[in-house]
């Protein structure tokens, strides 16, 4: 705990939160660092008095909160280290739960919950939940801070804080030390509090420098773990930021668009698709499911004979697993991505595709999403939540999105891990889709896309929602929407439950336990009670794995034949225990 200047009050306040700790094994390092304050001189010594697990330094000059932070490291007799700010409080079980998440997953880094409060610890302003690690969204938006603990001789290895930094520095040093950690380990639980005040050091500094040095310690950090043509830049919002891994987006693309009549929407989603993908190689595949409607039969021959895409009559009963895979089947041979379209999606600016195609060229990666917008400019999509409503939904359905207003956790800015995304604009790389055996042609109409999706991550492929590609989806003006509240794919409902029974028991690793499970907007489940036992959330492999290769894709590789589809479906649907991702 490095101390400088802060109030007599608050400090007095955090040393008895570790002090009344119910866990016992504890030293408390406290580093004044030269506040020459008489009085906090005297809470320090008392409380080392009465305590002999409290122990002070007094610098007789001020080194700056790295320094100081250092100078505890050096002298800290624990296996682990949790850093803890001069003015805040643990709550009482904080260690506790932190020793036993560090002995029962051997944690190389350790995060938990916090709660945000006013001057006054007891006026609570905002909850921190957050999901299992993703090292995606920590760059694009560093979501947690506090309680952050970890192993005393990594803390050692990478030569603790960075010394010439006098902002940042606690997010470089989790950068550095991810580099080496074999494993981080979320708490879902609240065992933190952070007061906010006007003194507050975040608040000290202009958002435009804190912005400027993150991104260029970001981008250091990529090309350290060997991202070489990495760039970070600020994001839409304080504290959030665009990232792209790779120099120059390259790949073939098939874009993959089901329809039925609706030439209206066509024309539009067909318009806006050409006039913001310039310079990417990209074709198109329209697959008509029985139009008869005179406009789009003549539409589609328009399309045909221009050569701006290719038609494929698709006969037959509605499966949009069935027709995605016949289009694939029959067009996809030589290209090395897919992007799985509706029919009623309309791209408003140029990028998007441009940001989703730099986060499918990562290896690890196996489907893109994009934030998708209702034209009155609510949120459609932002992500999967698996279990919500017992099933599945949208992230923030129905939230108005603002530019200004980043969502919770930022959510709505960063890019992000999820379990799922929508296939109403997904991009996935030819070999992952090929690989799991494509959309399961059992799930006609719904689910089809989150099972896909699952899929995918068993293979231990990450899926990720793109914060820089926002659309606007006219969902359902082609298909119809049930508005008096019933399913309507209740066969497909039954299956997607079974199959992922053990799943739905548990909790979305992307999304707290701690959240409610009937609101996709991410509110705090007002039934939940301190357990005595949790299930943590360790997360290992957890860097990117560089650029996928040209010659591992669908460029080099036949379309998989029904059978083979099939038969990837049937080895990939078990997904079995996902609480420790």
């Amino acid at each position: 705990m490095p101390v400088y200047k802060v109030r007599p009050e608050w400090l007095a306040e955090a040393i008895a939160s570790v002090v009344g700790q119910t866990y016992p094994h504890w030293e408390l390092i406290c580093v004044d660092d030269g506040s020459k304050d008489d009085l906090l001189n005297a809470i320090l010594a008392r409380a080392a008095s009465n305590d002999p697990r409290v122990k002070y330094i007094t610098l007789e000059q001020n080194q700056g909160v790295s320094r100081a932070t250092n100078i505890g490291i050096e002298q800290a007799t624990g296996e682990y280290l949790l850093f803890m700010d001069h003015d805040d409080m643990l709550e009482p079980h904080g260690l506790a739960r932190l020793s036993d998440a560090a002995f029962s997953e051997d944690a190389d880094i350790l995060y938990g919950d916090e709660v945000v409060t006013s001057e006054n610890l007891e006026e609570i302003i905002g909850v921190q939940l957050r999901p299992a690690f993703s090292h995606t969204y920590y760059l694009s938006y560093p979501f947690f801070v506090h309680p952050v603990a970890v192993r005393s001789a990594l803390a050692r290895r990478i030569g603790g804080l960075n010394t010439s930094l006098t902002i940042s520095q606690d997010i470089d040093f989790v950068l550095r030390a991810l580099e080496i950690a074999k494993n981080v380990t979320h708490i879902p639980d609240i065992l933190y509090r952070w007061r906010t005040h006007p003194e507050s050091t975040g608040r000290t500094y202009k958002q435009d420098a804190i912005n400027f040095t993150t991104c260029a310690l970001k981008t250091e950090h990529l090309r350290r773990i060997g991202f070489d043509d990495a760039d970070v830049r600020p994001g839409p919002s304080f504290n959030t930021f665009n990232v792209r891994y790779f120099g120059v987006s390259s790949g073939r693309i098939l874009g993959v668009i089901p329809t039925k009549n609706q030439a209206g929407l066509l024309r539009l989603s067909i318009e806006t698709l050409r006039e913001t993908t310039k310079g990417l190689d990209l074709d198109l595949v329209i697959i008509d499911h029985q139009s008869d409607d005179p406009e789009t039969l003549s539409y589609l021959h328009e399309l045909e004979h221009s050569g701006a895409a290719r038609i494929l009559s698709y006969q037959g009963k509605f499966n949009y697993s069935a027709i995605n895979n016949y289009a694939v089947f029959n067009s996809g041979a030589g290209y090395d991505y897919y992007l799985f379209l509706n029919n009623d999606i309309e791209a408003t600016k140029p990028g998007w595709l441009d940001a989703m195609l730099d986060l499918a060229m990562r290896a690890d990666v196996g489907a893109v999403g994009a934030t998708l917008l209702y034209p009155d400019g609510t949120v459609q999509h932002s992500g999967v939540i698996v279990g919500m409503h017992d099933s599945a939904e949208h992230a923030f359905k129905t939230v108005l999105f603002r530019s200004d207003e980043a969502g919770y956790g930022a959510s709505l800015h960063a890019t992000r891990e999820y379990s799922a995304v929508t296939a109403a604009c997904m991009l996935v790389p030819a070999e992952v889709f090929h690989a799991v055996g494509g959309y399961d042609e059992k799930l006609e109409v719904g689910y089809n896309d989150t099972d896909l999706c699952l899929r995918i991550g068993q293979k231990g492929y990450r899926v990720v929602n793109c914060a820089e590609a926002i659309l606007v989806h006219h969902e359902s003006a082609s298909r119809g929407k049930s508005l008096d509240g019933r399913d309507r794919h209740p066969r497909d409902s039954a299956l997607f439950r079974r199959r992922y029974k053990d799943f739905l028991r548990g909790t979305d690793p992307h999304f707290s336990p701690l959240l409610a499970k009937d609101n996709p907007t991410f509110v705090l489940d007002f039934s939940a009670r301190l357990a005595t036992r949790i299930d943590y959330a360790t997360v290992t492999d957890f860097l990117p794995k560089g650029r996928r290769g040209r010659d591992h894709g669908a460029a080099h590789a036949v379309a998989a034949q029904p059978a083979d589809l099939a038969k990837a479906q049937a080895s990939a649907v078990d997904l079995g225990n996902y609480s420790h991702p």
